[in-house]
């Protein structure tokens, strides 16, 4: 079961995404869990590569979409949110680095707060 679906909005950042999915995948939450949502919004560079490329390497937790029609962040993200399974929607962008228990503490403070 899916509890959490992140979402990645991104736009002609290779090297950002490559550290984000990094992060991401190294997450100490288990891999059965959650999924990994990137969302291109129409990318001219190879950031469509390296989601294609993770989404090779972890079928199970990486997915990529394309939105094409709408140039912005809140439509990628909607787009995403489309296609998410997990019961908490959780995002970040492709210019961040979440430290390994970002998914496992956001989590906790769900929980605890109800």
């Amino acid at each position: 079961m899916i509890k959490v679906s992140v979402v990645i909005p991104v736009y002609n950042d290779p090297s950002g995404l490559q550290d984000t999915l990094e992060s991401l995948v190294a997450q100490n939450f288990p891999k059965d869990q959650y999924e990994i949502i990137v969302v291109d919004n129409g990318s001219t560079d190879k950031t469509l590569d390296v989601a294609k490329m993770h989404a090779d390497k972890y079928p199970q937790l990486v997915k990529y979409v394309i939105e094409d029609k709408i140039q912005s962040s809140y439509a990628a993200r909607n787009k995403g949110i489309q296609i998410a399974k997990g019961n908490v929607l959780a995002f970040t962008d492709s210019d961040c680095d979440p430290v390994e228990y970002w998914l496992t503490e956001g989590c906790k403070s769900l929980k605890h707060n109800n």
